[in-house]
Protein backbone atom coordinates (compact mmCIF):
# COMPACT_ATOMS: atom_id res chain seq x y z
CA UNK A 1 0.00 0.00 0.00
CA UNK A 2 2.64 2.45 1.03
CA UNK A 3 4.63 1.80 -2.43
CA UNK A 4 1.15 2.22 -4.34
CA UNK A 5 0.39 5.81 -2.72
CA UNK A 6 3.88 7.05 -2.99
CA UNK A 7 3.25 6.21 -7.07
CA UNK A 8 0.00 7.92 -6.72
CA UNK A 9 1.60 10.76 -5.63
CA UNK A 10 4.36 10.50 -8.13
CA UNK A 11 2.19 10.50 -11.03
CA UNK A 12 2.09 13.97 -11.76
CA UNK A 13 5.68 14.26 -12.32
CA UNK A 14 5.50 11.13 -14.86
CA UNK A 15 6.60 11.57 -18.78
CA UNK A 16 3.70 10.17 -20.77
CA UNK A 17 3.52 9.65 -24.73
CA UNK A 18 0.88 13.07 -24.43
CA UNK A 19 2.87 15.35 -22.39
CA UNK A 20 6.47 14.16 -23.57
CA UNK A 21 7.04 17.40 -25.88
CA UNK A 22 6.01 19.56 -23.08
CA UNK A 23 8.45 18.12 -20.78
CA UNK A 24 10.77 18.29 -23.35
CA UNK A 25 10.04 22.39 -23.40
CA UNK A 26 10.09 22.66 -20.13
CA UNK A 27 13.41 21.32 -19.77
CA UNK A 28 15.23 22.61 -22.44
CA UNK A 29 13.40 25.71 -23.72
CA UNK A 30 13.76 28.60 -20.81
CA UNK A 31 10.89 30.82 -19.94
CA UNK A 32 10.86 34.30 -19.95
CA UNK A 33 8.33 36.26 -18.10
CA UNK A 34 7.39 39.29 -19.51
CA UNK A 35 6.97 42.08 -17.29
CA UNK A 36 3.99 44.34 -17.71
CA UNK A 37 4.49 47.84 -18.20
CA UNK A 38 4.78 49.32 -15.12
CA UNK A 39 5.03 46.05 -12.85
CA UNK A 40 8.01 45.65 -11.28
CA UNK A 41 9.88 42.32 -10.43
CA UNK A 42 10.99 43.33 -6.85
CA UNK A 43 10.69 46.32 -4.24
CA UNK A 44 12.68 48.28 -2.61
CA UNK A 45 11.81 46.95 0.45
CA UNK A 46 12.30 43.73 -0.97
CA UNK A 47 15.69 44.42 -1.84
CA UNK A 48 16.64 46.00 1.12
CA UNK A 49 15.50 42.96 2.74
CA UNK A 50 17.56 40.78 0.75
CA UNK A 51 20.99 43.02 1.07
CA UNK A 52 20.21 43.07 5.18
CA UNK A 53 20.40 39.32 5.44
CA UNK A 54 23.70 39.24 3.05
CA UNK A 55 24.96 41.52 5.51
CA UNK A 56 23.93 39.31 8.36
CA UNK A 57 25.33 36.41 7.12
CA UNK A 58 28.57 34.68 8.25
CA UNK A 59 31.87 36.00 6.47
CA UNK A 60 32.79 32.33 6.84
CA UNK A 61 31.13 29.00 7.51
CA UNK A 62 32.53 25.90 8.47
CA UNK A 63 31.79 22.86 5.72
CA UNK A 64 30.14 19.72 6.90
CA UNK A 65 28.36 20.96 9.22
CA UNK A 66 25.61 18.51 9.14
CA UNK A 67 22.82 21.19 7.86
CA UNK A 68 22.90 24.40 5.07
CA UNK A 69 24.38 27.00 6.85
CA UNK A 70 21.35 29.90 6.82
CA UNK A 71 22.85 31.93 4.05
CA UNK A 72 22.52 29.44 1.75
CA UNK A 73 19.09 29.26 1.76
CA UNK A 74 16.98 30.84 -0.86
CA UNK A 75 14.04 33.00 -0.78
CA UNK A 76 10.98 31.02 -0.17
CA UNK A 77 12.54 27.48 1.27
CA UNK A 78 12.20 26.90 4.81
CA UNK A 79 14.90 25.49 7.48
CA UNK A 80 13.11 21.72 7.16
CA UNK A 81 13.88 21.35 3.44
CA UNK A 82 16.98 20.66 4.31
CA UNK A 83 16.36 17.38 6.83
CA UNK A 84 18.53 14.06 6.49
CA UNK A 85 16.92 11.31 4.77
CA UNK A 86 16.65 9.64 8.43
CA UNK A 87 14.91 13.01 9.57
CA UNK A 88 12.21 12.72 7.09
CA UNK A 89 11.54 8.69 7.74
CA UNK A 90 11.09 10.05 10.94
CA UNK A 91 8.95 12.73 10.24
CA UNK A 92 6.86 9.98 7.56
CA UNK A 93 6.49 7.49 10.71
CA UNK A 94 5.31 10.54 13.42
CA UNK A 95 2.93 12.49 11.06
CA UNK A 96 1.83 9.79 9.03
CA UNK A 97 2.94 11.89 5.52
CA UNK A 98 4.99 10.70 2.44
CA UNK A 99 7.93 12.37 0.77
CA UNK A 100 8.70 10.24 -1.53
CA UNK A 101 7.92 13.12 -4.18
CA UNK A 102 9.67 16.81 -3.68
CA UNK A 103 7.80 19.15 -2.47
CA UNK A 104 5.17 19.53 -0.29
CA UNK A 105 4.56 16.88 2.32
CA UNK A 106 1.58 14.45 0.80
CA UNK A 107 -1.15 12.22 3.20
CA UNK A 108 0.63 8.53 3.95
CA UNK A 109 -1.09 5.34 4.41
CA UNK A 110 -1.87 5.88 7.96
CA UNK A 111 -3.56 9.31 7.01
CA UNK A 112 -5.19 7.64 4.30
CA UNK A 113 -6.70 4.51 6.51
CA UNK A 114 -7.72 7.15 9.11
CA UNK A 115 -9.50 9.18 6.67
CA UNK A 116 -11.05 6.33 5.43
CA UNK A 117 -12.06 5.24 8.59
CA UNK A 118 -13.64 8.21 9.14
CA UNK A 119 -15.30 8.97 6.18
CA UNK A 120 -17.34 5.18 6.17
CA UNK A 121 -18.50 6.15 10.07
CA UNK A 122 -19.63 9.28 8.77
CA UNK A 123 -21.78 7.41 5.85
CA UNK A 124 -23.12 5.48 8.54
CA UNK A 125 -24.23 8.31 10.53
CA UNK A 126 -25.85 9.86 7.12
CA UNK A 127 -27.53 6.15 6.31
CA UNK A 128 -28.98 6.35 10.16
CA UNK A 129 -30.26 9.90 10.19
CA UNK A 130 -31.87 9.07 6.82
CA UNK A 131 -33.64 6.12 7.88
Amino acid sequence: MRALISLYHQAETWITPENLSQRIDEAFVPVEREVPKGEVLFSAQDLAERVARIRQAPKMIQWGAGSKPAAQYESGTTWSDGRSAREMKVMEALYGVDHSVPGPLQPGLEMLLEGAQAARQRHAEDKAKSH
